[in-house]
């Protein structure tokens, strides 16, 4: 009897080191797949991604942008990519492969990436993209100068619009939020107005309401910055907002004056 319960204790600790065979096959087939597409054929890599669909499920970011975000799943891991549209011609994508958290297996992954992905001497792998500055620059409308070089990291826009103060199962405060409140306490009225001119839209309202927090007149009239503040909610008229773990979609401009009497 112990040999045998000797037998199986063995046969269970080889199969886990070598890993789930039918997920590790999904990822393999998933990462091939890509890898072996050119990497210059960006209308290849849209296909890839669309899979059976053809339905591109497209978010709204205002102002002629729009970002598709598919992803691929394989057992262990996913493929994830952002396609970045402006009047829909595609302006900037990037890929962002994943590794399994089971150490023992990521040599073999990191291979099969490998054609494809940079890896750093760490066994990090690197995301694939395209022109992904112009994502990090205003809007075309924006005529000013601003010198502060790091506001731009705010502006980079993400696919999870979720414009809320706190929500989701700890009534946490949203990631994008903490970001931004990292730099309002050391922003002017002049660079606040800069980021109003992010492609992100979450950049945007967080300004507007920063301005609006220190002047509640700031938008009141009919000069340029109410006008633009008028355009910003006319092009996102509706974002998705958490209240608790709720998700909803609520008119952009009630959110922004509500949120902006909140510190």
């Amino acid at each position: 009897m112990k040999y045998i319960l000797g037998f199986l204790i063995l046969l269970f600790v080889n199969n886990s080191f070598a890993g789930n065979p039918f997920w590790i096959q999904l990822d393999k087939k998933i990462i091939k797949s890509l890898v072996a597409i050119n990497k210059d054929s960006i209308r290849s890599l849209e296909v890839y991604f669309l899979g059976k669909s053809q339905d591109k499920n497209m978010i709204e970011l205002g102002f002629g942008w729009k970002v598709w975000a598919p992803s691929k799943s394989g057992g262990y891991i996913s493929i994830n990519s952002q396609f970045y549209y402006y009047n829909d011609s595609l302006v900037s994508f990037e890929i962002t492969p994943n590794l399994p958290d089971e150490m023992y297996l990521r040599k073999r992954y990191l291979k099969w990436y490998r054609p494809f992905f940079e890896v750093s001497d760490e066994n990090r792998i690197q995301p694939y993209s395209l022109n992904s500055n112009r994502l990090f620059q205003p809007l075309k409308e924006y005529d000013g100068k601003i010198s502060r070089v790091d506001l731009n990291k705010l502006m980079y826009p993400s696919p999870n619009l979720t414009y809320s103060w706190t929500g989701g199962y700890s009534n946490s405060m949203q990631s994008s939020r903490i970001f931004f409140k990292e730099y309002s306490d050391t922003l002017d009225a002049e660079e606040l107005e800069y980021l109003t001119y992010s492609i992100n839209p979450l950049t945007r309202f967080y300004a507007l309401e920063e301005l609006m927090r220190r002047n509640k007149f700031v938008f009141e009239g009919e000069g340029r910055q109410s006008k633009w503040a008028e355009r910003c909610f006319r092009e996102v008229p509706k974002i998705k907002t958490l209240n608790g773990c709720i998700g909803s979609k609520e008119d952009s401009k009630s959110l922004v004056y509500y949120f902006s009497q909140l510190k």
